[in-house]
């Protein structure tokens, strides 16, 4: 029996020893395991940082892209309606100067009509009858005059907002040497235009006021655009 305990007893000592050193095998073993998923963790944990920061980004980015496409689109519809507004102005200043050209035809040609109903009371001369006919070349020679520049600046006008918005090319044609040359000697349109305006106004105005003292009393002449009676 005594034996027997001895052999059980040093069983148990063997298996206990060998449980021990096999725990520790493992245990050893388990510790490159552990380190590599820590580092699997902070691989993870970086990975998921860094999504993060480019999702934001990316959010960002597309905000700003959104708000640059924002700002285009009313400067463009801001354009577009700067546009509109100038097209209809024209529009309407041109309705407008046709109809004030409309009302001074009807007036001209009422007046007209009255000359004409005071001649043919009398016994009409021959001077009457030129100075009529005269009158009726002066206001077909204006109207024709008046349509033609009409339509030649609503033209340009057009050309105009075409080449602005890019579907015609600029003619724009440099000057010659001479020219530049000369540039200094020369006074540039914009500086006489308005003189150029001032005298043609004033010879409209001097036509006007010949078609309506035509047939007055006395002599009338043109003085700087005005007429003025001499007895």
């Amino acid at each position: 029996m005594e034996e027997l305990r001895e052999i059980m007893k040093s069983f148990l000592q063997y298996e206990t020893a060998r449980f021990k050193r096999e725990e520790c095998r493992l245990r050893n073993m388990e510790q490159p395991f552990s380190r590599i998923q820590e580092q699997v963790s902070l691989i993870e944990e970086q990975l998921r940082l860094q999504r993060e920061e480019e999702e934001k980004l990316r959010k960002e980015e597309e905000m700003r892209l959104a708000e640059e496409a924002h700002l285009i689109r009313l400067q463009e519809e801001r354009k577009l309606k700067d546009e509109e507004d100038a097209f209809l102005a024209e529009e309407v200043r041109v309705k407008m100067t046709e109809k004030i050209r409309r009302e001074r035809e009807r007036v001209m040609q009422r007046q007209l009509e009255e000359i004409r109903a005071q001649t043919h009371a009398e016994a009409p001369s021959a001077a009457q009858t030129q100075v009529e006919k005269q009158v009726m070349k002066t206001l077909q020679a204006e109207k024709a005059a008046y349509v033609e520049n009409l339509m030649e600046a609503i033209a340009k006008e057009r050309e105009k907002e075409l080449r602005k918005k890019g579907k015609l090319p600029s003619d724009f044609t440099p000057p010659s040497e001479e020219t530049m040359r000369h540039k200094g000697k020369q006074k540039h349109r914009a500086e006489w235009r308005h003189m150029e305006e001032s005298k043609m106004a004033k010879i409209n105005k001097c036509r006007r006021n010949k078609v309506l003292f035509s047939f007055g009393r006395g002599r009338r002449k043109c003085d700087k655009g005005n007429f003025v009676t001499v007895d």
